[in-house]
């Protein structure tokens, strides 16, 4: 969703700047990188927790539960789902 509304500010800042006569880059790269900033903080957490997830880890803090059976993650206290 954040990247099509990305998308959409870019091609209207785009058509914007060619009606007007103003240079196209700063018109583009500024909402480009507003939507990149955007989308990097939305789903960089949810991409991070899928990882460690996957990968044996806790999810908080990243520590290796390889054999922990407690469910408990001795370095943050997080109950393993």
């Amino acid at each position: 969703m954040v990247l099509l509304c990305g998308f959409m500010a870019v091609i209207l800042a785009a058509a914007v700047a060619l009606h007007g006569g103003l240079p196209v880059l700063p018109a583009v790269a500024a909402p480009t990188v507003i939507a990149g900033c955007l989308w990097y903080r939305w789903d960089r957490p949810y991409a991070l927790r899928r990882q460690r997830r996957a990968k044996g880890l806790c999810v908080r803090c990243g520590y290796d539960l390889t054999g922990n059976v407690s469910g408990v993650c001795p370095e943050c206290g997080r109950h393993r789902p």
